[in-house]
């Protein structure tokens, strides 16, 4: 097994609550490898590692370290729904097992399909190849990024008015960042006119959310700073700023950070909107890239 696959295995095996310690323990004084009483489980398997003992830990624990559609999507450089169909039409081959991920966003427990890592093991053309033999170019995919599920629904239900929409859509949350939701349409033909026609009305109508929903966002924040407009609201984020500055200048800097109040928390996703990045809303409120994230998704 190439080294790379063995540390996505490793990595799995050492997060997954169900590995059985005891059972890691047992081989790890099997084969004289020294370790404290209260050694984390993710250490031990290390040692074992580093004694030249892979191979009894894959073959006794390979069931443990099976890896996520995620993480076999992100090797291949595509979306995570279509790993479950290369396997529904054989070209994986490997069977998947269910297993449970708890998500902190939801609180909550969700369920996804796992490989054995010899899914890794297929060249990216064997499996295009399949893909698109089996798919072919008549159906158009797409995917959505949406912060709740609901969200997703106004678009699919115009696209229904004018399209064939194949099954389900297939809703999959985004490592606790939102969901991913993919859908697959039909052209009314196979005529230029109609890909136009098609493609033009996606952009009309993902432009129209867009905007309303931005729409809505300002009216809010407008109102609770008691603002008219875009440029109102950047002079009071700027004074806001400044005296956010000035008060860090001032302060010893001891002690815990007080949480954001509301209202700063609306003033970075007004600022969000107005396309500052990640890195410098964490740099202008002063706290890591985690923060940020997490109030832009609350």
């Amino acid at each position: 097994m190439k080294d790379n696959l063995k540390e996505i295995f490793l990595s799995e095996l050492k997060n997954n609550k169900d590995t059985p310690k005891q059972e890691i323990i047992k081989f790890a004084e099997e084969y004289g490898i020294d370790f404290k009483p209260r050694e984390a489980k993710s250490k031990i398997i290390d040692k074992l590692v580093a004694a030249g003992e892979f191979d009894t830990i894959y073959n006794n624990f390979e069931k443990f370290g099976y890896i996520p559609t995620w993480t076999i999507a992100d090797f291949y450089g595509v979306n995570t729904e279509r790993i479950d169909q290369l396997h529904k039409i054989g070209a994986i081959k490997e069977i998947p097992v269910k297993r449970e991920y708890y998500s902190r966003s939801s609180k909550s427990y969700y369920t996804v399909n796992t490989y054995p890592v010899s899914v890794l093991e297929y060249s990216r053309e064997e499996l295009e190849e399949a893909y698109n033999q089996t798919y072919g170019q008549e159906w158009f995919k797409f995917r959505i990024e949406t912060n709740s599920k609901d969200e997703v629904e106004i678009l699919i239900n115009e696209l229904r008015k004018l399209f064939k929409i194949e099954k389900t859509p297939q809703i999959y949350e985004r490592r606790n960042e939102g969901y991913n939701t993919y859908f697959t349409v039909k052209l009314l033909n196979n005529s230029e006119f109609e890909q136009n026609k098609f493609l033009s009305e996606i952009d009309s109508l993902k432009n129209k959310e867009t905007e309303e929903y931005y729409r809505d966002v300002l009216s809010g924040i407008y109102k609770k700073f008691n603002v008219d407009s875009r440029m109102d609201l950047m002079r009071v984020s700027r004074e806001y700023l400044e005296l956010k500055e000035n008060s860090k200048k001032n302060s010893r800097g001891a002690g815990r950070k007080p949480r954001f109040t509301e209202e700063e928390k609306n003033m970075i996703r007004a600022q969000r909107k107005e396309g500052k990045t990640i890195k410098e809303l964490a740099t202008l409120n002063n706290c890591s890239f985690g923060v940020i994230h997490k109030i832009l998704h609350e």
